[in-house]
């Protein structure tokens, strides 16, 4: 009888102790899921950043080229001697608008970069505290059966008269 029942505790101990360090694992999973989508949403909300900055720089690179090549045409216009009126000067200011429309196409381009960095961080956020919150889910529901075997475990060696 003695041996039923240290062997009766030992199970019971050990059923316990197991239902304790899945639900461990689990916790550990549910805060490294969340660790890994909160660096990976970082990462994301960097490249933002950047594309955003990118998109500005882009920009006034755009308009600075364009008023260069503005001044260019203007410059050899004047020294052919021809007046800036008329079809020159519609040809420049034709010129002038279609460069600044390609200007601000790039910083829309690189505002929509930015955008899109933006949601995806969002996103990568909400799916690591989605998964971290279905292995949380996973943890409960471990100590709950862990507990529930232990307890039929227990009535079960009670019954059998191993444990008195």
């Amino acid at each position: 009888m003695a041996v039923a029942t240290a062997l009766a505790i030992g199970s019971l101990a050990l059923g316990a102790y197991g239902a304790y360090q899945t639900s461990r694992a689990q916790g550990e999973q549910a805060q490294t899921a969340s660790n890994v989508a909160e660096f990976n949403a970082k990462i994301k909300e960097q490249e933002a950043i950047e594309a955003d900055l990118e998109a500005r720089a882009n920009l006034a690179n755009a308009r600075r080229r364009g008023g260069r090549l503005i001044s260019e045409m203007r410059g050899k216009v004047a020294s052919s001697g021809v007046l800036l009126e008329g079809s020159p000067l519609e040809i420049i200011s034709e010129n002038a608008t279609q460069l600044e429309v390609n200007a601000l196409n790039q910083e829309r381009a690189g505002r929509k970069r930015t955008r899109n960095a933006l949601a995806d961080a969002t996103s990568i956020r909400m799916g690591g505290q989605a998964q971290a919150s279905g292995f949380r889910s996973q943890q409960q529901a471990t100590i709950l059966g862990g507990a529930a075997n232990l307890l039929g475990s227990g009535f079960q060696f009670q019954r059998s008269g191993a444990i008195g």
